[in-house]
């Protein structure tokens, strides 16, 4: 047998990362016609016509005569609009609203003969008159707000139409058409963009078997609207190797900042090392403005090597995975301080000797 003496670890490397700051870039969808909306005043036309209003305007590259709407000798303006589709799962700033068409006159025209339409909260808007020419031209109308008043939200995005109104160019004899062959929406907005920051909860040390051990706290915010995290990739530290660590798990704080574990906080993602590193697939998770904490958690192996140390750390921004195109803000080594793994004792004894008590103990190594 080999008395030992019995040594105290402490944490060796402390991992505490902000994200720095980071410029949001703008972004823009488009939306196009799918389906009838509101008004259906203009007549089909083209050389070869669409079965509906809306399938005549409703192309992402112009096919000009192909397949248009028009007013033919209409004194008065005749209005089209058309439901478009959603930008559903997008979030951030709208910065505006653009409204496209895409028209001509079949004759040279002597008045206006063409405007946008758009419907919000139940109220159509329409730019201002057009005079056309005789080839297709594409004009816009941007609303910075809503018409109707405040800023854009992304419901009324998703519940907006899009339209036109045309009527004669000219009043003189011939062919008084006013023909357009596109109708479509752009929205330019700032997406989310997501904060990362981290502390170290690892312990100094571990017992053979352990499970749900926390290694690391993670807070994820965003700047404005909301983000879907569906990733998180996470490296070993120290001296440890794979098989180590049994598992690595993500958990979804209960709300109270505390790593508490099963019963408390929620399991929403797990597996192995492989090479010191390893891709977890996560529930999906919402990240708002208001901060929520997360934990990485390993399960050591009760054969880890008890000369061997661990940590984990997440390198950059790109080891965290968000969708619907949000970013995430730059950050680096967001890691936790070093455990030492088990040591595994073959024999333990304790007895008194002359009243006074005295361990002994043999390591498996």
């Amino acid at each position: 047998m080999k008395k030992i003496n019995i040594f105290l670890f402490s944490a060796v490397l402390i991992g505490l990362s902000m994200a720095l700051p980071q410029l949001a870039l703008a972004d823009t969808v488009t939306l196009r016609s799918n389906s009838v909306g509101d008004e259906t005043n203009l007549t089909i036309n083209g050389t070869s016509a669409a079965p509906t209003n809306w399938e005549s305007v409703d192309e992402e590259s112009s096919d000009d005569d192909i397949t248009v709407v028009s007013a033919k000798n209409a004194a008065a303006y005749l209005t089209d609009l058309y439901n478009l589709g959603d930008a559903t799962g997008l979030s951030g700033t709208i910065n505006s609203v653009t409204v496209y068409i895409n028209c001509k006159a079949l004759v040279t025209p002597i008045q206006a003969s063409a405007y946008t339409r758009i419907k919000t909260n139940g109220v159509a808007y329409n730019g201002s008159e057009i005079t056309l020419t005789t080839s297709y031209v594409s004009y816009s109308t941007a609303y910075t707000d809503n018409p109707g008043g405040g800023a854009w939200t992304w419901t009324q995005i998703n519940a907006l139409q899009g339209g036109v109104a045309l009527r004669q160019p000219t009043t003189t004899a011939g062919s008084r058409e006013s023909w357009c062959t596109q109708v479509w929406v752009v929205v330019d907005y700032t997406p989310p963009v997501v904060t990362v920051s981290g502390t170290s909860i690892a312990p100094g040390s571990v017992l053979p078997g352990d499970t749900e051990v926390g290694m690391l706290k993670l807070s994820l915010v965003t700047d404005v609207g909301t983000a879907t995290w569906t990733q998180v990739k996470v490296d070993l530290t120290g001296t440890a190797v794979d098989g180590d660590i049994s598992s690595v798990e993500i958990w979804d704080d209960d709300g109270d900042g505390t790593w508490e574990g099963f019963g408390y906080d929620t399991e929403i993602g797990s597996s192995t090392f492989s090479s010191e590193t390893i891709t977890i697939d996560i529930t999906d998770q919402t990240i708002t403005t208001s901060s929520q904490d997360y934990f990485v958690v390993y399960d050591i192996a009760g054969v880890a090597d008890p000369s061997h140390t661990a940590g984990a750390e997440l390198l950059d921004q790109t080891y965290i995975t968000v969708i619907n195109t949000a970013t995430v803000a730059s950050f680096s080594n967001i890691q936790s301080s070093l455990t030492t793994l088990p040591v595994e004792l073959s024999i333990f004894t304790a007895q008194f000797l002359n009243g006074v008590p005295t361990l002994y103990w043999k390591t498996m190594s």
